[in-house]
């Protein structure tokens, strides 16, 4: 095989075949798969050059909620242990989860009941979340949330750890957090960081940890540093209790504010990730000190400020012209005549094909009059070929998905986790 060590091959089928078994669900349609075998083949004719042997992966992604549907589903579909109290609001994707009421509980399993679903890990992970409160921090004129406010929580805080308890927490006035644990009659503060949170405004935060340090980043930076995750709940508690969002079993100890975006990774991913994450979020959502709303001018679908379409029905022909683009970009034109619920993606789209900004194009025999067109950007997140456009509205596939085939080392100021 010219030189090609054979063990290589035999590896990077192992690999490829997982990635494809991982994400079949998300690839249903044939243009999709054969992107991917286009992708194999390439990736198996670079592997006759003889390359490096792929790095081991330090860990995995868990699992991610962006609580678009009103189940609060998971990403991999499952659903909480118990949801009460909850309200959807508006996001910069779909919706974000509201906690502010007084018997809100958001509580979700640690693995799930088929036994091979981990949503997360208490010795060893990364936790990415972002949270927008209803108060600002008392150190600019707020009074906070008004009480130790969980962000994420397992087990039960006891004044002898006799429970076991495993938290990221908020101070009563809104300006510290707070990294701690507890377990068989002792605990620890592994972490604290003053912050500055104001009122809807969405702040990223991510926690990485492991059993020898921890690390606390906000809006990608990082700003404190602690000790290892060394105390938190047995498997029992964990199992009978799973972890809690935005407050405490019993409906205390509540954040108040909304939550967007979470992600659980079994691993601490590493800064130069952590702030990748962030950066392609701004630049893909809306900016500022975090995306601003669904209407965020760098959104998927080209929302306000962005490209735009001037129809002009000539009978059954229909003229569509691009204003407000950019010259030379190629945008997707979509078309449905049946929208369905508050999410554009719940409708059946067609793909009519692309267009340059400034040009009028001409769709013949189009349907009228319930005929609804939209423009998609050329925004290509996982670089598949695909749009994020195309993949929500036609393919219905994940346009950030977790997983990644690595060949050579990364770059992990170019790669996202």
């Amino acid at each position: 095989m010219g030189g090609v060590q054979f063990h290589h091959i035999k590896k990077l089928l192992r690999q490829l075949g997982a990635f494809i078994r991982l994400n079949r669900h998300q690839f249903p349609n044939r243009l999709s798969c054969s992107i991917i075998l286009a992708a194999s083949f390439a990736l198996l004719h670079a592997a006759f050059a003889d390359p490096p042997p792929p790095p081991t992966e330090p860990g995995i992604f868990l699992n991610a909620w962006h609580f678009n549907d009103t189940n609060f589903l998971s990403f991999w579909g499952n659903p909480p242990m118990a949801a009460t109290g909850l309200s959807l609001a508006p996001s910069w994707e779909v919706n974000a989860v509201m906690i502010v009421a007084t018997n809100a509980l958001l509580q979700y399993r640690e693995i799930e009941t088929n036994g091979i679903t981990t949503n997360i890990v208490c010795q060893n992970g990364t936790i990415y979340l972002w949270f927008k409160p209803v108060w600002d921090s008392a150190s600019i004129g707020g009074a906070g949330p008004g009480t130790y406010g969980r962000l994420i929580e397992m087990g039960s805080y006891t004044t002898n750890a006799s429970i076991g308890w495993w938290s990221l927490y908020l101070g009563p006035w809104g300006t510290n957090l707070y990294f701690g644990g507890q377990t068989n009659g002792a605990g620890s503060t592994f972490l604290s960081s003053s912050v500055t949170l104001t009122s809807n405004n969405w702040t990223f935060l991510a926690l990485t940890y492991s059993p020898s340090n921890s690390f606390l980043y906000t809006n990608g930076i990082l700003c404190s540093t602690g000790s290892g995750s060394a105390y938190f709940p047995g498997p029992d508690v964990r199992a009978s209790n799973g972890f809690c969002l935005g407050g405490s079993l019993g409906s205390v100890n509540l954040a108040l504010g909304r939550f967007e975006w979470i992600r659980t990774y079994n691993y601490p991913l590493s800064a130069a990730w952590v702030s990748n994450y962030y950066q392609t979020v701004l630049q893909t959502y809306g900016g500022g000190v975090g995306p601003l709303g669904p209407n965020g001018p760098n959104g998927p679908l080209g929302p306000t400020g962005g490209p735009r379409l001037v129809a002009a029905p000539q009978g059954t022909n229909l003229l569509l012209t691009i204003t407000q683009g950019t010259d030379g970009i190629p945008y997707d034109f979509f078309r449905t005549t049946n929208l369905l619920g508050n999410n554009i993606t719940n409708g059946a789209w067609t793909w009519l094909g692309k267009g340059s900004n400034g040009f009028t194009y001409l769709f013949s025999s189009q349907p009228r009059p319930n005929a609804w067109y939209v423009l998609g950007t050329p925004l290509d997140s996982d670089g598949d070929g695909l749009t994020d456009a195309y993949e929500q509205l036609i393919t219905h596939t994940d346009p950030y998905p977790p997983f990644k085939v690595f060949i050579t080392q990364p770059d992990p100021q170019a790669l996202l986790p």
